[in-house]
């Protein structure tokens, strides 16, 4: 027997009633079994409900994003709720568990992932839109964009098409807008892409996103977060990673002592930092430093 496995294929495969009330078994959601104790996370759900939803009908929405693996907010990673739009005129889903949306949808608005149908990368993040704010829908949007170490998920032209493409009144307009401009695909972090943000609302525009630094001598000292080359000032986001990786931790102290010896201002931003106050506290320095 393969799980997850609905019900309804359950029995037309001939498997006994009873054979899916074995303790061995659980159901995360109506018409589902899984093996008991299998991690609910919500990738897992939407993967097992994929046979549930409706013909014709897509994952979108935060669901969408998690599936592609664009950072969200702890509150909608976490959450159970599965996000199902059908094309109009269809009604949409409603059962336990899942948000439903109807709406029209294109075929270049459908992809697989997984082996579940979603939105393409562009509509799911105008559709975030009616969950995320400015700041958050940039840190979406460069995760479509960054292409170091797999192809894009999504271009500008895309995403900026998909926007212009939104009927009058859709929900977040006005943030996407906002957002669109600010969409840098190097950032390589959530919390890189909003420190970002923060610095751009203080009138921090032009600092360079993950360049390679080099020293005096034309040497390489390694890829920065952020860096204004005019000031020579490097600023870093540390995440937890960079703490409880020791190969990371060792790499980053002789990058950071390689910056300093050469002459460079080191700024270091981590996780217990209130983002908004640091991006006025960096804006100080900058000036400092010489002319805004």
């Amino acid at each position: 027997m393969r799980l997850p496995l609905t019900v309804r294929r359950a029995r037309v495969a001939g498997l006994p009633a009873g054979r899916l009330r074995r303790a061995d078994l659980e159901a995360p959601l109506r018409g589902v079994r899984w093996r008991r104790g299998t991690p609910r996370t919500p990738r897992d759900l939407a993967i097992a409900a994929a046979p549930l939803i409706p013909e014709g009908a897509v994952f979108s929405h935060q669901t969408a994003a998690i599936l592609y693996g664009i950072p969200l907010p702890a509150r909608l990673e976490r959450s159970e709720v599965l996000h199902v739009t059908t094309p109009a005129p269809a009604r949409a889903k409603q059962a336990r568990g899942f948000a439903g949306h109807s709406r029209r949808l294109d075929p270049h608005e459908r992809r697989t992932v997984s082996g579940a149908p979603v939105t393409s990368p562009a509509r799911t993040w105008c559709d975030l839109a009616a969950s995320l704010g400015t700041a958050d829908l940039v840190a979406a949007g460069d995760h479509l964009l960054r292409d170091r170490e797999r192809p894009a998920l999504a271009t500008r032209s895309e995403l900026a098409d998909a926007l212009a493409g939104l009927p009058r009144g859709t929900v977040g307009v006005r943030r996407l807008r906002e957002a669109l401009p600010l969409l840098d695909g190097g950032s390589d972090s959530r919390k890189e892409s909003l420190l970002r943000y923060e610095l751009v609302t203080v009138g921090i525009t032009w600092l360079h996103v993950n360049p390679t630094v080099h020293d005096r001598r034309g040497r390489r000292i390694g890829r920065v977060d952020l860096v204004d080359e005019l000031r020579r000032t490097a600023i870093e986001y540390e995440g937890d990673q960079h703490r409880t990786d020791p190969a990371q931790w060792r790499r980053d102290v002789e990058r950071h002592r390689r910056l300093m010896a050469d002459g460079w201002l080191l700024i270091r931003v981590t996780a217990s930092d209130d983002l908004r106050v640091m991006a006025r506290e960096i804006a100080r320095i900058l000036a400092a430093r010489g002319a805004l």
